[in-house]
């Protein structure tokens, strides 16, 4: 589970149009993009009870961690490959326990359908849903461009139109132009940077001639405001 450094910044669309070709001189194109150099991202998020993981995001603290299911699609069906994922950050490191599992083994939205994998590779996921009683929470849909230096070692995303989505929801063309499931303004995308070491100076150089500032963005904190799932959970304990 190797560390990385993470950096996110919300940037408008405008600036994105002009920092997008500067970034991609220097790096390649990511992976399983499509033609328009993007690609759908589906997460189901878990949290217990209480919202331990929401209320440490809002609190600030800086030890934190996040379970999900993750596929690449409209909505969890056969058509991509699915994901167990534990996102743990330390200030600005991060690192992920990804397990790949068949699409359609599980139901996303009930952890309970996790005792069909296989205990040997999801025992983590099995022993924090026991212990913190974890359930569904929100799901963040978003298109996400990728590029990355040809090491490996640099990693630029660009997420862009993204949406809360309930447990069990499906994403839609209605839901795509409905601003009030939208997890950020439509005239923003985040930029995140990971990289293994420090970010290389030509990258920083164009950081710095737009003045961009990091942010602590959290898609799942602003897709449960979104959804006002906080409040009505919360209200439940």
């Amino acid at each position: 589970m190797p560390w990385r450094y993470e950096l996110k910044y919300l940037v408008d669309t405008r600036t994105q149009a002009q920092l997008e070709p500067l970034m991609g001189s220097h790096l390649v194109r990511g992976e399983h993009v499509g033609e328009d150099g993007s690609y759908p991202v589906l997460s189901q998020y878990f949290d217990g009870p209480d919202l331990p993981f929401y209320l440490d995001k809002v609190a600030g603290v800086e030890s934190r961690v996040k379970f999900r299911i993750r596929t690449y699609d409209w909505k969890f069906d056969s058509s991509a490959p699915w994901f167990l994922e534990i996102k743990r950050k330390e200030n600005a490191s991060v690192s992920k326990i990804r397990v790949p599992f068949p699409a359609g083994e599980v139901d996303p939205a009930d952890p309970r359908t996790w005792d069909s994998l296989d205990a040997a590779t999801v025992g983590p996921f099995l022993a924090a849903r026991d212990l913190l009683y974890l359930q569904p929470t929100a799901q963040v849909w978003y298109q996400r461009a990728v590029y990355q230096s040809a090491a490996g070692d640099l990693r630029v995303t660009w997420d862009t139109s993204s949406r809360a989505l309930y447990p069990g929801e499906s994403m839609s063309r209605g839901l795509l132009y409905d601003p009030l499931r939208a997890v950020f303004p439509d005239h923003l995308a985040v930029l995140e940077i990971k990289t293994a070491q420090t970010i290389p100076r030509w990258l920083a150089q164009i950081i710095r001639k737009v003045s961009l500032t990091p942010q602590a963005v959290s898609k799942y904190v602003l897709a449960m405001n979104a959804l006002d799932l906080s409040r009505r959970m919360l209200a439940t304990c």
